[in-house]
């Protein structure tokens, strides 16, 4: 996989975010209104011209995939940020 940009990868992205919401057979406005957002925030959101992590988890709150931040970034254990820490001090 070639290395993207945070341009591309919005864009991408907001591809993304367009075709699910387009499967579930809902309007910008709809779905904008469910998450509690502005329509011209989910049009930036769908095409990758900037966004918040605010309108990103409302989206996907409103699409009920907030399961998926969990894969975009696993926590950390205690015990292995503990270790991360004493390797970092030596």
């Amino acid at each position: 996989m070639p290395v993207q940009s945070p341009e591309e990868i919005a864009e991408a992205l907001g591809k993304r975010f367009r075709a699910r919401r387009l499967l579930s057979n809902v309007s910008q406005a709809a779905l904008a209104d469910k998450a509690g957002i502005s329509r011209r925030a989910l049009v930036q959101l769908e095409s990758g011209q900037g966004s918040t992590v605010h309108t990103l988890i409302s989206v996907l709150k409103a699409l009920g995939l907030e399961q998926q931040l969990t894969t975009l970034v696993p926590a950390v254990s205690y015990t292995h940020l503990r270790a991360h820490e004493t390797v970092l001090d030596l």
